[in-house]
C-alpha cells in the first residue's frame, strides 16, 4: 500500500531509548544544536521585523522576492564572490534545497556521493526522492586534519552518479574543502560530467584565520551552493535558505529554468521572512558574532582541558561541533550510555555519523561555556572511574 521511499525500519534510536530512563530536566545536553536554546543575545528589534504592512499582501516569485535575493547577493559581494541575482533561488530550508536539486538532477535509482563521516540526514532526503547515496571517505591525519579520499570518490562513481556532495565545512568533522581539493573535485566533475553540491551553512564559523574556498562562484562545472539563515544568523525558526546556481552558461541556464518550475510548484517560503530579510541580517550580526566567539572559547577550553589526558580532541577548522577520541577502556556504546545514566550528560556516539572505528563522541560547541566545562568534567570523571 505504501511507497518504497519509506521502506526503512521505524524505531527510536538508542539515545532516545536511554533518555526515557533519566530525568530530562537534569540532563546536560552536550549535543544541543539549536541556537535559540543556548542563551544567545537575540536583539529585541527582531520582534519588530515582521510588523510590516507589506506582509498582508501575497505577490510570490518562484525565485524568491527580488529584495530578499538582493540581500543574499550583498552577503556574497561582501565576501568578494562574483554571482548574479539571477543565480539565487530561495527555499524554506536547506533540506528543501536538497530536494529541489535531487528532483532536478536525478531519476529514480540514480545516486549521489556523500561524505563519511557525515550527517545522517542525507540518506533520508535522498530516499524520499528515490535517490541512492554512496559514501566517500574523509580520512583523518593526526596533526593535519581531515582530507578527502579522492580514490574512494573515483571508485564510487558509476553510470548512475549525478553529483558529489561536499559539506563545507563538514558536519561533524569541521573540515573545510581546501583549495587543492576543490580543484580535484572540479576535475572529477568535468571528467565524469556530474555536478557538485556544496553545503556551506557553517561556512562563516571558522576557528582560525586560514583561507578556504567557497563554491558559490565556481563556473567550470554545474555547481549548486547552499546556505541559509538558520546558521548564519542563528534563526532556524525563520525557515529561509537558498541555492546559488553556477556553471557553464548552457548548463546554468537550463538548470535555472527547471529549478524555477520546481520552485513555482511549491512556493513554500513565507512572504514575511523575505520582506524582513534585510533587517534580519542587520540586527542579527550580534548573534553571529556571539556564536563565533562561543565556539572558539569552547573549542580552546576542550583542547586545554584534555591536553594532558589520554583523551584527545580532533583537529577541526570550523562548524559547531567537536570530536573527542576516547580511550577504549569501555566501548563507545558504553561511554555514551554511562555518560547519560551515571553523569546525566548527553553526547553523540561516533557511530551516529558512521565513523569507521571506535571510540569517538561528538559534542556541541555552541552550548553555554559553563555547560561545556561541566560536560568535560563529567567525561573526565567517567574516564577516571573506568581507567
Amino acid at each position: 500500500m505504501f511507497s518504497k521511499r519509506l521502506n526503512y525500519p521505524f524505531y527510536e534510536n538508542e539515545l532516545s531509548e536511554l533518555l526515557k530512563k533519566v530525568e530530562l530536566g537534569r540532563v546536560l545536553n552536550f549535543i544541543e544544536s539549536n541556537p535559540t536554546k543556548v542563551s544567545l543575545p537575540y536583539p529585541e528589534e527582531l520582534i519588530a521585523v515582521f510588523v510590516d504592512r507589506e506582509n498582508l499582501f501575497y505577490n510570490p516569485d518562484p525565485k524568491g522576492l527580488k529584495k530578499a535575493r538582493e540581500v543574499i547577493l550583498k552577503y556574497y559581494q561582501d565576501r568578494k564572490l562574483s554571482i548574479d541575482i539571477k543565480q539565487i533561488y530561495i527555499t524554506s530550508g536547506t533540506s528543501e534545497a536538497y530536494s529541489y536539486i535531487f528532483k532536478l538532477l536525478c531519476d529514480p535509482e540514480d545516486n549521489i556521493l556523500i561524505p563519511n563521516p557525515g550527517y545522517p540526514l542525507f540518506e533520508y532526503l535522498a530516499s524520499l526522492e528515490c535517490v541512492r547515496t554512496k559514501p566517500y571517505r574523509l580520512e583523518y591525519v593526526h596533526g593535519r586534519g581531515w582530507f578527502i579520499d579522492f580514490d574512494d570518490i573515483k571508485r564510487n562513481i558509476d553510470g548512475f552518479t549525478k553529483a558529489i556532495v561536499v559539506i563545507n565545512p563538514n558536519n561533524p568533522t569541521g573540515s573545510y574543502v581546501r583549495h587543492e581539493e576543490k580543484e580535484k573535485l572540479v576535475e572529477i566533475a568535468k571528467r565524469y560530467n556530474i555536478s557538485l553540491i556544496s553545503d556551506e551553512v557553517f561556512y562563516d564559523f571558522k576557528l582560525n584565520q586560514d583561507s578556504f574556498p567557497s563554491f558559490a562562484s565556481e563556473s567550470r562545472v554545474l555547481c549548486f551552493t547552499l546556505s541559509g539563515i538558520s546558521k548564519i544568523l542563528g534563526l532556524p525558526q525563520m525557515k529561509l535558505s537558498w541555492i546559488i546556481v553556477n556553471g557553464p552558461e548552457s548548463y546554468k541556464e537550463e538548470a535555472c529554468e527547471k529549478l524555477e518550475v520546481i520552485s513555482d510548484t511549491f512556493l513554500s517560503v513565507s512572504i514575511p521572512v523575505q520582506n524582513g530579510l534585510e533587517k534580519l541580517f542587520s540586527c542579527c550580526k550580534v548573534v553571529t558574532e556571539s556564536i563565533k566567539f562561543r565556539i572558539k572559547q569552547n573549542y580552546e577550553f576542550i583542547k586545554s582541558a584534555l591536553a594532558k589526558t589520554p583523551l584527545r580532541v580532533l583537529d577541526t577548522e570550523g562548524g559547531w561541533n567537536a570530536i573527542i577520541e576516547l580511550p577504549r577502556v569501555i566501548s563507545e556504546r558504553e561511554w555514551v550510555e554511562k555518560l547519560l545514566l551515571e553523569k546525566n550528560t548527553l553526547v553523540y556516539p561516533g557511530y551516529f555519523f558512521d565513523f569507521e572505528k571506535e571510540a569517538y563522541i561528538v559534542v556541541s560547541l555552541i552550548v553555554e561555556e559553563k555547560k561545556t566545562e561541566k560536560g568535560i568534567e563529567n567525561i573526565l570523571s567517567l574516564y577516571e572511574k573506568y581507567a
